[in-house]
Order: structure tokens, then sequence, then C-alpha cells
């Protein structure tokens, strides 16, 4: 919004420059929504990453090379192999025990639910405060 207020005020003194200025937006904008898409859809819009050569104002150089960064990054996740583990079971059964083994064999990350929302539970801001040990109890991690 910064730059078409820009362009704005710009345009009664110098309107090619605005319309510069909204047609290089319009174009880092399409890179920024072409990252935010492929990262939640995981379709494939390289493509776009193409229209980073016309944006030459200066000012754009900084964002463009963040946003850059930002499909870079993006495309090593993309590449990684990551396998994801869940183990359930009821209270007392062992898993969290299997799992620090399965993690410290294999290099995995063990995240435990029940770690989590106990932490959760401590915190005196969290709006879960109350809702949390009365879940755990029970043995229900999620209301249906």
């Amino acid at each position: 919004m910064a730059l078409k207020f820009l362009a704005c005020t710009v345009r009664p003194l110098n309107p090619s420059f605005a319309d510069l200025i909204l047609e290089l937006w319009y174009k880092l904008e399409c890179i920024d929504q072409a990252i935010i898409y492929e990262e939640r859809s995981g379709v494939n819009l390289g493509n776009f990453m193409a229209l980073e050569e016309q944006i030459t104002l200066p000012e754009l150089k900084r964002w463009k090379k963040i946003r850059l960064q930002d499909y870079e990054n993006l495309k090593s996740r993309k590449k990684a192999r990551i396998t994801v583990v869940f183990v359930s079971g009821g209270p007392g059964v062992g898993k969290g025990t299997q799992c620090a083994r399965v993690a410290k064999e294999f290099d995995f990350c063990h995240i435990s639910v029940g770690d989590l929302l106990r932490e959760e539970a401590k915190s005196p801001t969290s709006p879960y405060r109350d809702f949390i040990p009365e879940s755990i109890q029970k043995s229900v991690l999620l209301p249906a």
C-alpha cells in the first residue's frame, strides 16, 4: 500500500514515474504471491521468478533479494526428504521411551505433544491454561 500511496503522490508531478513504480511493484507482488501459493499448494510457479529481471527500481532491490532468498529456501525444503512418524498409544505404554530410542538411533527430532501441552498449560497468559490439564486427564488431545 505504501508504494501505491507514493505513486498517487508522485502522479501529479511525474505520471510516468508513478506508472513505473506501480508496474515494478505489481511484478514484485506477482513474485511474492507465487512464492506464497507454491509454498501452500506445492504447485511449481517458478516461471514467475523470471519477472525479477524486470524489477530494476533501486528501492525494490532489497525486497526482491529477500523474496528470492525465501524462494530458494522453499526450493531447498521441497528437495529435502522429510520423514514424519506419529506414535500413538494410551498413557504409560512407553511411547516416550520408544520415541527417545528411535530419535537417538535414527537422528530424528522427538516432539512430544504431551510435553508441548504441559508447557503451554504452565503459561499464565495461555487461553488454554484451564482446558489442557482436563484434556490430558481425559486423554483427549483435541476436542471433537
